[in-house]
């Protein structure tokens, strides 16, 4: 039996740190949801407020309309589907986020994940977002946010800088530091009541079949200010 309730930063961070790819927590204000199956821990689904101050822009949201599921950091396990494990946290987020309208999530095609989670659970997939710049030191991948809050705090030298963001990098933090340009993410949106779900379902794309698979996102702002008044 699969039970979901509150996890403590202490879970959380363990959890992100050894169940999941990026091996970190998210940035933001983070919701954690805990998931048990017969009282064993098995990890975390992480939503994120304020990460991203304009996830909520193409929807006329603020950032704290819209947040973005951000970890599905889960063991190793028998008996139950993620689906419906991410359903069930999805369920606990709403009833102690009644503000909330709607969920953003993204799949990395450089791990090669379609989104096949989010296809199961009846997301509404919009396509994939433009590719971005990554940074690589020692394996490990610096998007582009982070590398520029080490710009900015180092913002002197940064600012009478000539040449490009990776010499400066080279320079000033790694020598090694390499870029590499990534594909876009597969964008998905789960609506939280049923007005905004029509609304957005002008937006829905076919579900990409592989990592590479997909189109790219459709420019279409959807206005889902009035929505909040909806009832899930």
């Amino acid at each position: 039996m699969i039970q979901v309730k509150f996890a403590t930063k202490e879970a959380t961070k363990y959890a992100c740190e050894h169940w999941h790819y990026a091996h970190k927590l998210p940035a933001g204000n983070l919701f954690s949801v805990g998931v048990w199956e017969d009282k064993h821990f098995l990890g975390v689904v992480i939503f994120s407020h304020g990460s991203n101050n304009r996830i909520g822009a193409p929807y006329n949201l603020s950032q704290f309309q819209c947040c973005e599921l951000t970890r599905v950091a889960l063991r190793n396990h028998k008996g139950v589907f993620v689906s419906e494990i991410v359903s069930k946290a999805i369920n606990y987020f709403k009833k102690y986020n009644p503000n909330d309208i709607l969920i953003v999530s993204y799949s990395d095609p450089m791990q090669n994940h379609k989104g096949g989670i989010y296809q199961a659970t009846n997301w509404i997939y919009v396509g994939r977002g433009p590719k971005d710049k990554a940074y690589i030191l020692n394996g490990r991948r610096y998007h582009s946010k982070g590398i520029s809050d080490f710009c900015r705090r180092r913002n002197d030298l940064w600012q009478s800088w000539k040449g490009t963001r990776l010499e400066f990098l080279q320079k000033y933090l790694d020598k090694n530091m390499k870029m590499k340009v990534l594909a876009g993410k597969h964008k998905y949106l789960m609506p939280l009541n049923k007005k905004a779900r029509r609304r957005l379902k002008k937006l829905a794309l076919p579900y990409p079949k592989s990592a590479t698979d997909g189109q790219k996102m459709k420019n279409i702002k959807v206005d889902l200010s009035d929505c909040i008044t909806s009832k899930l």
